[in-house]
């Protein structure tokens, strides 16, 4: 895929790291689900194909969220506010003025905050596979039963690094192990994209709050530096 990967600075001093793909009429944000990986992704072909798809007629903005991938990773789940205030840090970075911002699985309800919260700065909001909130509540009954999202968590895949089926899985080794992840929707967002990463954590660099899966093969946050602030 063309275009470097970046880093540009949030509201609140967290680095994000992103990229611009594509030389379409449209200028595009994608903001994607609950695991990302700027670098992992695209090693999977289907993947590839798809932004190339959407590069042909788009200028595409993808980032990887906090938490995920090669952005920082804080040692709590961010809010919707501050999804939003990253995805306005890239298209700044970018100097994209309104784009479409197209929100996917978890990325919805950031979008659409970002969408409601400055209309000045998205032209047009898509919203696919997701949800205004995910669990239930009294004036939500579409959502989810906090139980019924503890048995997928039971059912789930206990290590990401061990009996991954190869028909359902793989083209990779890592991208299987960010693909294990889609039913673990209970545990936090930060630990599930820190086990997906590329290279081991070195000595002291551990991130506080980390869990892991106990297998002692828990990955770091990035393989390419951001540079200096």
């Amino acid at each position: 895929m063309d275009g470097p990967i970046r880093y540009t600075t949030s509201a609140d001093g967290t680095s994000i790291a992103w990229r611009q793909f594509g030389s379409g009429d449209v200028d595009l944000v994608w903001l994607a689900g609950f695991v990302g990986h700027l670098e992992v992704a695209f090693e999977q072909p289907l993947v590839q194909r798809f932004f190339e798809r959407l590069g042909a007629f788009a200028r595409v903005l993808a980032f990887d969220k906090r938490g995920q991938g090669l952005s920082d990773r804080p040692d709590r789940a961010a809010t919707m506010e501050e999804h939003a205030d990253d995805a306005l840090a890239v298209m700044d970075a970018a100097n994209v003025e309104r784009p479409t911002l197209v929100g996917v699985s978890e990325g919805g309800p950031a979008a659409i905050v970002c969408a409601a919260a400055h209309p000045d700065r998205i032209s047009k909001l898509v919203l696919y596979g997701t949800y205004a909130r995910l669990l239930y509540d009294a004036d939500y009954p579409d959502g989810i039963p906090l139980a019924s999202l503890d048995r997928m968590r039971d059912r789930s895949i206990p290590c990401p690094h061990r009996s991954m089926d190869p028909q359902t899985i793989p083209r990779t080794e890592t991208f299987g192990a960010v693909w294990s992840f889609t039913t673990t929707q209970r545990q936090p967002s930060p630990d599930r994209n820190r086990m997906a990463d590329r290279r081991p954590i070195p000595q002291g660099e551990a991130v506080s709050g980390s869990r892991g899966c106990g297998c002692g093969q828990g990955r770091a946050a990035r393989s390419t530096p951001p540079p200096p602030r």
